[in-house]
Parts: C-alpha cells; sequence; structure tokens
C-alpha cells in the first residue's frame, strides 16, 4: 500500500510541475478522493502543493 500512495503524491506533483494542472485542480482531485475515502498521507500531499505555489519545487 505504501508505493501505491507515493505513487499518487508524485502524479499530482509530476503533472502539477508539468503544468498539466493548475495547484488548484490538484488540490480539488485531491480533495475528490479525500471525500470518497482514500486513504492518503494528507499532509504529505497538501505539503507539495504548497510548495509549487511558493516556487519551492
Amino acid at each position: 500500500m505504501t508505493a501505491h500512495l507515493t505513487v499518487t503524491v508524485w502524479l499530482i506533483s509530476e503533472v502539477v510541475r508539468e503544468q498539466r494542472i493548475t495547484v488548484a485542480v490538484g488540490r480539488a482531485a485531491l480533495h475528490k478522493m479525500r471525500l470518497n475515502g482514500r486513504r492518503l498521507p494528507w499532509d504529505m500531499t497538501e505539503q507539495v502543493l504548497v510548495d509549487f505555489e511558493r516556487g519551492a519545487t
């Protein structure tokens, strides 16, 4: 299960980094996953998006 979680975080970060989606779209997708009961490291995923907003990645 850990690898699956890592892939989800990686995928969101890659599509944001490649400017395929915006941070807002990534955040909305993650919000839907959370509402649907998806178990992810929510603090980590939010930090990845915050880092993109700050231009840290």
